[in-house]
């Protein structure tokens, strides 16, 4: 992926909760991916959080 956010910026970026960010990732509706150097985040694609976000505008 070549931009990642975290799950907390990807909910801030959606205007939802973190709960609906791991909601979107288990429905196959955010690209995903676990990086681990020291400690394990879970690291959400930014080109899919913009994708989902404009599926969500009205217009």
């Amino acid at each position: 992926m070549s931009s990642q956010l975290t799950v907390a910026e990807a909910a801030g970026l959606l205007e939802v909760s973190t709960a609906e960010v791991h909601r979107l990732i288990a429905t196959g509706r955010l690209d995903h991916q676990l990086a681990c150097s020291g400690r394990c985040e879970l690291l959400v694609s930014h080109e899919s959080v913009v994708a989902v976000r404009s599926a969500r505008q009205p217009g």
